[in-house]
């Protein structure tokens, strides 16, 4: 073999053995390189179902009835689903601010020769002449023994932050409520 028949074969192994190593090369796996990290935007949560609550909506409305409302919905939205408060109606006597409740009675009393019977009558009463401690507004509230109108707007702000009253037993919860105040009105009052 001569020389340059040498250096052919050389040469051809040589390219042989470059390509095999490129190919080599390429199909091996390169290292991970560092990137900056992604932002990755939480897709928007699935609807959650709403809930509802049902309401009797009475007294100086337009459209008394039952209603269904959303969960958490104010007692203004109540009324006026049910069409607003008629002109004899008596809208100081409601908190239009508190939240309804499911199962609740909401009655928009009435005024009474041009004065608001709310203010000058009895007070919202329940069964057996006893004032609805859900329902109930501050002075009327403040017309019960033992509560003034510190008291009356204490328990109204529990009834707004906790919700409605369960039980009458709840009243010690009200800061000002002891044993004494409560022991003089638990028999005045209701919870419906």
């Amino acid at each position: 073999m001569s020389r340059r028949q040498m250096v052919v074969i050389g040469v051809l192994a040589a390219a042989s053995l470059s390509g095999g190593l490129i190919a080599a090369r390429q199909s091996r796996i390169h290292p991970v390189i560092q990137e900056k990290p992604r932002i990755v935007r939480a897709k928007a949560p699935l609807p959650i179902e709403k809930s509802y609550v049902y309401v009797h909506v009475s007294g100086g409305v337009f459209v008394p009835g039952l209603y269904r409302l959303p969960a958490g919905a104010r007692i203004d939205e109540a009324i006026k689903a049910a069409g607003g408060i008629k002109p004899d109606g008596a809208p100081d006597s409601v908190n239009l601010a508190a939240k309804v409740h499911d199962g609740q009675k909401i009655a928009v009393p009435l005024k009474a020769a041009g004065v608001d019977a709310a203010a000058n009558g009895p007070p919202e009463t329940a069964e057996q002449g006893r004032t609805n401690l859900n329902t109930a507004t501050a002075e009327q509230l403040d017309r019960l023994d033992g509560i003034g109108p510190v008291l009356a707007k204490r328990i109204i702000a529990w009834r707004e932050r906790h919700g409605r009253f369960s039980t009458v037993r709840q009243l010690d919860d009200v800061q000002g409520i002891g044993a004494k105040k409560y022991a003089l009105i638990k028999d005045a009052v209701v919870v419906e």
